[in-house]
């Protein structure tokens, strides 16, 4: 009887673990390359927003805007710019170092 329980727990376990496979190279590409066009249109359109906000209007930076900039002067990666603390984050944007 022992036998038989192990039994059916490890086909219930290959039942739940078999749907977890993991992706093919060819399925990655074929899903990036369906969603090309979409990323490729939004950053498009983020890059209008920002040519036409900074460059042709000559709208001053907003605060996300400037702690983006410093952010990227710095070579700081995004997950490590949100544990900065507040003060030193204004510090460095106050500097316009970008």
């Amino acid at each position: 009887m022992n036998k038989k329980v192990e039994e059916d727990l490890s086909n219930e376990l290959e039942l739940q673990i078999k749907g977890a496979e993991k992706p093919s190279v060819w399925g990655l590409l074929v899903i990036h390359f369906i969603l090309l066009p979409y990323a490729t249109a939004k950053l498009l359109f983020w890059y209008g927003c920002w040519f036409s906000r900074y460059k042709v209007k000559r709208a001053p930076y907003s605060w996300e805007d400037a702690s983006y900039l410093t952010q990227r002067s710095l070579g700081v990666l995004p997950d490590s710019w949100r544990y900065v603390d507040e003060s030193t984050k204004e510090d460095l944007v106050q500097r316009r170092i970008w």
